[in-house]
């Protein structure tokens, strides 16, 4: 028995192959984020399945990782059966949900094999041109705005050593992008990278002031915001 992280693409336009394809034709039981997506993306994938066979164990904003109760991961332990776990956009437990599953999976010594494709976080640091010796991951910024904008000068002013790297709810991403330019040091670099794999990719970095002549609308477009030297 085994526990598979598996990935989701952060577009459509770009469809995973084997071994996700075999893992989820043979797997009948998924821990997802939300049922709706996980079925669309199932039958992307493996149109000859028939979901309606499969269990599903919701992880959402309503279930949050740590008031999850996984005690039935020893059933399925039992009865031998494989589970994936499997994101809405991009690898599960980074910067989503899934680690209390995973932490229970070590505790009753199930096997974990991570099925990685390209992260969307490392993406965007490779494609940035800031130092990719030393970084840091912040994941979420605050919601409050005036929090959040101290993070963002406490970000910038580490950035001088190491390159931060953080990411934000899409349909905030444009508030959070209007807080950097009013906020940040003119001569501060930001990288981002919109819609990563998708046809309306956009990577660039830029100094703010730079950024300043640039329209961009981020509104519902998945973003990682990269500052650094």
């Amino acid at each position: 028995m085994a526990l598979y992280l598996i990935p989701t693409p952060l577009s459509q336009n770009y469809f995973p192959t084997l071994p996700i394809n075999d893992i989820i034709q043979n797997c009948n039981v998924f821990v997802v984020e939300h049922i709706r997506n996980a079925r669309r993306f199932i039958r992307l994938i493996c149109k000859n399945k028939d979901i309606d066979l499969c269990t599903f164990w919701e992880l959402d904003k309503h279930t949050r990782d740590a008031h999850l109760d996984v005690s039935w991961l020893d059933t399925y332990y039992n009865t031998n059966k494989d589970i994936v776990l499997l994101s809405d956009s991009g690898i599960p437990c980074v910067a989503d949900p899934g680690r209390f599953i995973v932490a229970k999976a070590h505790v009753i010594d199930m096997r974990i094999i991570p099925i990685n494709i390209t992260s969307s976080i490392m993406s965007a640091l490779s494609c940035s041109g800031c130092n990719g010796q030393q970084f840091i991951f912040h994941g979420y910024l605050a919601i409050e705005r005036q929090k959040r904008l101290l993070q963002l000068k406490q970000i910038e002013q580490d950035s001088t050593k190491i390159t931060q790297i953080f990411m934000e709810t899409p349909y905030r991403n444009q508030n959070v992008w209007i807080d950097m330019l009013s906020t940040l040091n003119p001569k501060t670099l930001i990288s981002i990278s919109i819609d990563l794999t998708a046809d309306t990719e956009y990577i660039k970095t830029k100094k703010v002031e730079q950024w300043k002549h640039i329209t961009l609308n981020l509104h519902k477009r998945p973003t990682i915001f990269v500052i650094g030297q």
